[in-house]
């Protein structure tokens, strides 16, 4: 490859990284386009490409992880605060933290409920039905 071919190859890329990301945050194809400095078109293009579309994937997911993260760093203070407002003095601040409360302990029942019947299924597809859980076998 000669210089001009390289350097046309690596600005390719690099926009591409651009669009990726832009993407990946959650910017329409128009606002990608703009980021990386392409036409609209071209974004739609690349989005077809399933080597492009599953590293956006991929970049989601990591921005994902890392919003999680930082949530459940923010959780205890957040916690904290809702138990400092059981005691406020208004009743109406007193009951939103109650209502609170009780709507995220039950959310988060609910999530850890689903987490492990998903895990107890995927674990039955992995390792095949167990004779305990084999249905119309006689012993």
């Amino acid at each position: 490859m000669d210089k001009p071919t390289d350097e046309r190859a690596d600005r390719k890329e690099s926009k591409s990284t651009i669009a990726a990301a832009a993407l990946a945050s959650g910017k329409n194809y128009k606002e990608a386009a703009a980021a990386a400095q392409w036409s609209e078109r071209s974004v739609r293009r690349l989005m077809a490409d399933p080597e492009f579309r599953s590293r956006v994937q991929e970049l989601r997911s990591e921005r994902a992880s890392q919003l999680s993260g930082m949530l459940l760093d923010a959780g205890p203070d957040a916690f904290a605060v809702l138990m400092e407002l059981l005691d406020a003095e208004r009743p109406i601040d007193r009951w939103r933290a109650a209502q609170t409360l009780l709507i995220q302990g039950r959310s988060s029942r609910r999530e850890d409920d689903f987490d492990e019947r998903l895990s107890a299924l995927e674990r039955m597809a992995n390792d095949g039905p167990t004779t305990d859980s084999a249905v119309g076998e006689e012993e």
